[in-house]
């Protein structure tokens, strides 16, 4: 039992420094919003995009972060808006039952304001612990 006790006290400690290094939905958003206005393109479909395991599988992640980066470009004033009110939007927390297999399975979603409408927009969490978007 007492050699039990540095393993169990080890394993506590690493849940308890993972689950402190878990992001928010608004953190992660400001986060995207900081890759937005730099025009990162390559970095946010990397590391944000939860679907890129789709190109990935086809050996087209370049082609395809070419198309996504595009069309954010041309919507780039759009993009902001909806990340900055993201970045201070209230999240709710619910199970997503068609998760992506890079996903967990939890969705976050905030009311936000496009063109004059109020729509939900979701995040995704991801196994890396991130959250993430789709498209």
């Amino acid at each position: 039992m007492k050699k039990l006790i540095p393993l169990i006290t080890f394993a506590l400690v690493f849940l308890v420094a993972l689950t402190a290094q878990a992001e928010t939905p608004q953190e992660a958003s400001k986060a995207i919003l900081m890759l937005l206005e730099q025009k990162d393109y390559d970095e946010l479909f990397r590391t944000r995009y939860s679907e890129l395991h789709k190109a990935e599988k086809e050996g087209k992640v370049d082609e395809a972060i070419k198309t996504l980066s595009g069309y954010w470009d041309k919507n780039h004033q759009t993009m902001i808006g909806l990340f900055e009110q993201l970045s201070n939007g209230h999240f709710t927390i619910s199970k997503h039952d068609y998760a992506q297999i890079t996903e967990t399975g939890q969705k976050a979603t905030c009311q936000v304001t496009i063109g004059g409408k109020i729509i939900p927009y979701s995040l995704y969490e991801m196994k890396t612990g991130r959250w993430g978007f789709h498209m």
